[in-house]
């Protein structure tokens, strides 16, 4: 059967996310991705050059320590830091962890203690690799 009425279709601006707060922090999370795309090629780049070049060590210390390159890594570090904030923030939203598995006795753990959690584990996480990476 065929129609010939329209449907409704809802104007979209391009500039949608710059209605309201919480849509600009969105797109900048969003747009995290990028920086962590420079990371995945620059870590590319490293092992092209372990398997290709003569001197790759010399070639990587070259990489980085040119200035865009560090530059690029800094902004990378900070972008990765708003991620994890932001990503910890709405995860008790999320994820909803019952103390007991008995259905008449159903209480969520607090999101304070899953948010706080979550920092603790990274942190120790984020310790065990630099120890790893600098006493080896």
């Amino acid at each position: 059967m065929e129609t010939h009425r329209k449907s409704y279709v809802r104007p979209v601006r391009a500039t949608w996310w710059t209605a309201r707060k919480e849509y600009i922090l969105y797109m900048i999370r969003e747009a995290t991705a990028v920086l962590a795309l420079w990371v995945g090629v620059e870590l590319m780049a490293m092992c092209l050059a372990a398997v290709l070049s003569a001197d790759p060590q010399a070639w990587i210390l070259s990489l980085l320590s040119h200035p865009v390159t560090l530059t690029l890594n800094i902004l990378a570090l900070l972008a990765v830091a708003y991620h994890t904030y932001t990503w910890y923030k709405i995860f008790p939203k999320g994820l909803r962890i019952f103390t007991s598995r008995d259905p008449a006795n159903t209480h969520l753990i607090p999101a304070p203690l899953l948010t706080a959690s979550l920092y603790f584990v990274t942190i120790v996480a984020s310790v065990i690799i630099l120890c790893a990476l600098t006493f080896s």
